[in-house]
Formats: structure tokens, C-alpha cells, sequence
């Protein structure tokens, strides 16, 4: 008998002892596939599966702990940008995320509306 060797698929006995496959991306929920690998009926589910997996992108790690315009949420764009990731050398990133972590502990919850009615006197025109 040959194995098959598909992409997310994983295979595990249910409480009864039948085999099962089962549907596995990350950032998805997984399902149970019908049918026996190889079949007909397997293959359609499995490339439906794999057409859905694709559609969407998996979830961004802690999006659902981060409100939007809120410090955090200011703080987790600036390090996807390129302006960061790109554009600075390793040592500067460093340090600017050790700098920006102090300041989300301390101000992390804060909406940034807050913070764009506050100028600073070197800013200031007069």
C-alpha cells in the first residue's frame, strides 16, 4: 500500500478506532475530510480545502489583543512597516524596540487622539 503525502494532512484514530484525515492550516480551522485519501470525493474536498486555505491570509498574531488607535496598535504597524524592517540596521532596531516597549507599557491602552492634541514647545509657531 503507498502513502500518500498531502499538504496539511494529518491523520488520527477517532475514539472508535476508525482512521481519519484531517485538515489542518495555520491560522484556520480545521476539519475532517470525507472519504479514503486517493478517492474521488477525498481529492474534491481536499482541493476545495486547499482553495479556501489560500483565500484567506492567517490571522496576524495578536489581533484580537490589539484595539485599534491605540498606542499597541500604532507600535505593532510601525514594526510590519519597511520604514523598520528595511530600512534600519539590526542594532537600531534593537534599540528602537527597546525604547518603543517601555513607552507601550506605560502607555499602551492610550488612544492616540490623546496624544495629537499635545505639541511641544519646540513645535509650537508663533
Amino acid at each position: 500500500m503507498t502513502r500518500i503525502a498531502l499538504k496539511y494532512l494529518n491523520r488520527y484514530r477517532d475514539r472508535r478506532g476508525n482512521a481519519r484525515w484531517l485538515f489542518r492550516c495555520r491560522g484556520q480551522k480545521s476539519f475532517t475530510l470525507p472519504g479514503l485519501p486517493g478517492s474521488a470525493e477525498f481529492m474534491d474536498a481536499y482541493q476545495a480545502a486547499l482553495a479556501r486555505a489560500g483565500a484567506t491570509a492567517p490571522a496576524e498574531i495578536g489581533a484580537k489583543r490589539t484595539t485599534a488607535g491605540t498606542i499597541n496598535a500604532l507600535i505593532a504597524a510601525y514594526y510590519r512597516s519597511d520604514a523598520f524592517n528595511k530600512a534600519l540596521a539590526a542594532e537600531t532596531q534593537r534599540m528602537r524596540r527597546h525604547i518603543l516597549e517601555r513607552f507601550r507599557a506605560a502607555h499602551g491602552e492610550k488612544r492616540t487622539a490623546f496624544y495629537s492634541s499635545i505639541t511641544s514647545p519646540s513645535c509650537s509657531t508663533a
